[in-house]
């Protein structure tokens, strides 16, 4: 249940950033897929994938850790 909330998080503040799936997945260095896969839930980032996504998002790695 963990990795359905971490991809909400990332899923809107990607859209608060104004970027496509397509768009940040090449900020971050992943395939499409994996930005799908995060967003929906179905597979948690890494530790590392999780600072890369908070700096490319101008965010904390806590912000995408928190719960609702």
């Amino acid at each position: 249940m963990r990795s359905k909330i971490i991809g909400k998080n990332i899923k809107n503040y990607r859209i608060e950033k104004g970027y496509t799936q397509k768009q940040f997945a090449a900020l971050i260095n992943k395939s499409y897929a994996t930005v799908r896969m995060y967003e929906c839930g179905s597979v948690a980032p890494s530790p590392y994938s999780m600072m890369v996504i908070a700096q490319v998002l101008e965010i904390s790695v806590c912000d995408i850790l928190k719960g609702e």
